[in-house]
């Protein structure tokens, strides 16, 4: 996939700031745009009775948020 810009979404059930979905962001080196968009503070929760991030965005750096 040389020269790809990837972006990933997903609804994944589970906690994404730690565990395996960070994991995996790391190791492909993109970003989640949900948690770079809330670094003043905690990650928000995405279900409405939830209490934890469990949807992510992840995109390829090149590649610029605008607006969120």
């Amino acid at each position: 996939m040389a020269g790809e810009r990837v972006v990933v979404c997903m609804d994944a059930n589970d906690d994404v700031c730690s565990g395996d979905m960070h994991r995996f962001a790391e190791a492909l080196g993109l970003r989640d745009t949900i948690l770079s968009h809330n670094s003043d503070s905690a990650a928000p929760a995405t279900h409405v009775s939830g209490s934890k991030t469990i949807d992510i965005i992840l995109l390829h750096p090149d590649i610029q948020v605008v607006h969120a």
